[in-house]
């Protein structure tokens, strides 16, 4: 069967969100068939009967439920990287585990993608702005349409154009920005641009509900300064502008680590 879509998404444990999840994802209007992976990576006991059972809950004849269950936790970027070596959809849907997918989805972003100079789309994008100020990772300055250097990883869409190809640079591991650095790839070896969906996903997990350490959240940002720094001459030539990193503290949301950032001819530099 040729595939429209190809929705992903990497679970472990997390019941209650994902059964949220995955019933708004099979409710959801799609115009063409999809293959809707789920990746187990080594839950419990809970979860795995549940995901037995998935299947006969899928009343949709254009969705077709294909399960990965992994032995062993190999993380959410080898989990999805393992979907991706499958994924044969015009499209890759990426869901989160903790994300509840609108019905209407599909007008909400396709109309977007359709604009031939486009690579991706979201429901949240990022500018980064050259004085290095205001980092909004979240996107609420930029409006549905816009185009954006980043696309929030929770829920974005893309098109499959090097199927097999592209997928997650595991170096970044668990600590974010994984996305960041396909789409700047993506980016490159496609000379389009990313844009601004409709808010067609609610993510049930907010950051100020997360819980880490200083040293998680210090090599959160690290990871980015990564991504800006392998992609800096794209930036140099004009090609993605690439605009802000956090630097600042924000006592409401303790994770964000007070961090001095530089960008030029210089490598960008932590501080704090």
């Amino acid at each position: 069967m040729k595939y429209k879509y190809s929705v992903i998404t990497s679970v472990r444990n997390g019941l209650g969100f994902f059964i949220r999840s995955f019933k708004s994802v099979i409710s959801a209007d799609f115009s063409g068939p999809v293959e809707y992976f789920v990746i187990d990576d080594a839950s419990d006991g809970i979860l795995r009967k549940f995901l037995e059972r998935a299947k006969s809950d899928i009343e949709n004849p254009l969705i077709d439920f294909k399960m990965i269950r992994n032995i062993e936790k190999l993380g959410v970027i080898k989990s999805r990287n393992k979907a991706l070596d499958l994924a044969t959809g015009e499209y890759i849907v990426q869901v989160d585990s903790d994300v509840i997918l609108h019905k209407d989805w599909e007008s909400g972003v396709m109309k977007y993608l359709e604009i031939p100079d486009t690579v991706a789309a979201g429901p949240s994008g990022s500018y980064i702005w050259p004085d290095w100020s205001n980092f909004n990772y979240a996107g609420e300055k930029a409006l549905a349409g816009d185009y954006v250097d980043m696309l929030m990883g929770f829920f974005w869409v893309w098109k499959n154009l090097q199927p097999g190809e592209w997928k997650y640079d595991e170096e970044f591991g668990e600590f974010w920005h994984e996305e960041a650095e396909l789409q700047f790839r993506m980016k490159r070896e496609t000379g389009r641009r990313l844009i601004k969906c409709d808010q067609v996903a609610d993510h049930l997990c907010q950051p100020s509900e997360w819980k880490a350490s200083k040293d998680i959240w210090r090599q959160h940002d690290k990871n980015l300064a990564a991504v800006v720094n392998r992609y800096k001459p794209l930036v140099e030539e004009g090609e993605i502008r690439l605009e802000n990193i956090p630097s600042r503290a924000d006592e409401k949301s303790p994770h964000i680590l007070s961090s001095h950032v530089e960008f030029g001819t210089q490598e960008i530099k932590f501080s704090g």
